[in-house]
């Protein structure tokens, strides 16, 4: 029997699932598991568990383990597949793609030459209406409020508004090195203005 070699391991922060530790099995990352400590979601929660990927295409979906593999779930023995609510697969999924596009075949990872900051700003002419939405509706937590701009801590990242007239969101991208980051950027055809 050929013993599988775990590639690489990631560990990611959702805001309603908690850590989700991903597992690629092998160096193309064509499949694995994503395991979590258990959770709350709408109310009910549930057990650690890991729910497992294959790649099909370019896109990820459940491996057939997850309808093979019982466990205990409110005094039910359950499949994975019965477990895992249909959000927490569907995130298991896109984000399995996403990490994994990050491979090269030689079993390592590509460098990304940005770094996307954790902030991102929009802009409302109105920061009261904005305070009853996102605060009072959705319950993010006001970490900034004063009367000209009110930040949200989201989970993943801080959401500011600023009093002003709308226009698209502003993110912050990081670099080491400007000079290079704009001329890669400029032999992938992104123009100055």
């Amino acid at each position: 029997m050929k013993s599988r070699a775990f590639l690489a391991t990631f560990v990611v922060e959702h805001p309603a699932f908690g850590e989700v530790t991903f597992v690629f099995d092998d160096r193309h990352a064509n499949g694995g598991f994503a395991a979590t400590d258990g959770f709350i979601f709408f109310g009910v929660e549930y057990p650690k568990f890991a729910f497992g990927f294959q790649r099909e295409g370019s896109a990820f979906v459940s491996c057939k383990l997850n309808s093979g593999t019982r466990q205990m779930f409110n005094d039910r023995l359950l499949t994975i597949s019965e477990v895992a609510p249909r959000a927490f697969s569907s995130f298991v999924l896109s984000k399995a793609k996403q990490l994994a596009a990050n491979f090269k075949g030689d079993g390592t990872t590509k460098g990304s030459i940005v770094k996307a900051g954790r902030d991102v700003i929009c802009r409302a002419r109105d920061l009261g209406a904005v305070k009853a939405y996102y605060g009072d509706e959705l319950g993010m937590p006001i970490v900034l409020d004063t009367d000209s701009v009110v930040g949200f801590d989201t989970g993943e990242l801080t959401l500011y508004y600023e009093r002003g007239e709308a226009g698209p969101p502003v993110f912050e991208f990081f670099v080491d090195d400007v000079g290079s980051a704009k001329s890669r950027l400029n032999r992938g055809g992104v123009r100055n203005r």
